[in-house]
Formats: C-alpha cells, sequence, structure tokens
C-alpha cells in the first residue's frame, strides 16, 4: 500500500490532490524506503518517504503507526515510539 494510500484512508472526505499537496507528495516524487527494526523480538517494516518538509511514515504491520518528522532519525524514533504504544499491554492508556 502506498503512503498516499494509507494517508487517504486516514482522511475521509480529503481528495488526493490536496492530501499530496499537503505533504508535498506526488506520484513523480514518492519513493518509500523501507527499513526493518526489532521491537521485542518483533519485526516491523517502516515505510518512509521524504517530502518538501522532512520525512512521513507508516508500519506496514500495524498501519495505524504513522508518524512524520523533520529528519529520518526523528522519523524512524516517532514510528518506534508509535509501535510501542500501540503494542502495550498497559490498560492505562485508554
Amino acid at each position: 500500500m502506498t503512503i498516499v494510500k494509507r494517508i487517504m484512508e486516514m482522511s475521509p472526505g480529503k481528495k488526493r490532490t490536496e492530501l499530496e499537496e499537503y505533504f508535498g507528495l506526488s506520484a513523480k516524487n514518492l519513493k518509500p524506503t523501507n527499513y526493518t527494526i526489532t521491537i521485542n523480538k518483533v519485526k516491523y517494516t517502516l515505510v518512509i518517504t521524504e517530502n518538501k518538509d522532512g520525512f512521513i511514515g507508516f508500519c506496514k504491520e500495524l498501519p495505524s503507526a504513522l508518524s512524520e518528522a523533520k529528519t529520518l532519525s526523528e522519523m524512524k524514533n516517532n514510528l518506534r515510539d508509535a509501535i510501542k504504544l500501540l503494542t502495550t499491554n498497559d490498560n492505562k492508556l485508554f
């Protein structure tokens, strides 16, 4: 699933062109890169692409783990934190 499609699913009612413009994406410059990280012995795939303002990305296995950041390092850390929050057994979050 492409990043644009994932963002469209998370933003009902928005037109594709509005989302592409907001995130600085288009079919011409959309070149996602996959990174693999391991958290608690489980491997996750991060799909990250660069846009005009930095980076956006999501986790393939947990599509609701979605973030944006100024640097690639910050993006990876944001997604790692999102994955940890989504996979925690701590019921105090909700």
